[in-house]
């Protein structure tokens, strides 16, 4: 296991939960009638950037660590793995 794709599947993870959290506080201030539901439009579009942002560390890091789930694991992801004489593991050609 990757120590560091775990962390940062775990930061998604979290930045996603956040991000549900921002949007079903917004929909409870529309369905309250609060007129000032905007003031949320701001966050949710903060916490998109974040979760949008670690999703691309994410994958970039499956991508040149050849670590994530076999579907991550391209021709070119295995080839830089080797060459940074790092072990692929459950991928067959």
């Amino acid at each position: 296991m990757c120590q560091e794709r775990d962390a940062l599947l775990k930061k998604l993870s979290d930045a996603g939960n956040s991000l549900l959290v921002h949007l079903r506080e917004q929909t409870a201030a529309i369905t309250s009638g609060d007129p000032d539901f905007g003031r949320f439009d701001y966050i949710i579009e903060e916490a998109k950037i974040h979760k949008c942002q670690i999703g691309h560390d994410y994958d970039e890091h499956v991508v040149h660590h050849a670590c994530g789930c076999p579907l991550y694991r391209t021709s070119e992801s295995l080839r830089m793995a080797a060459a940074h004489g790092q072990e692929s593991q459950g991928m067959q050609s």
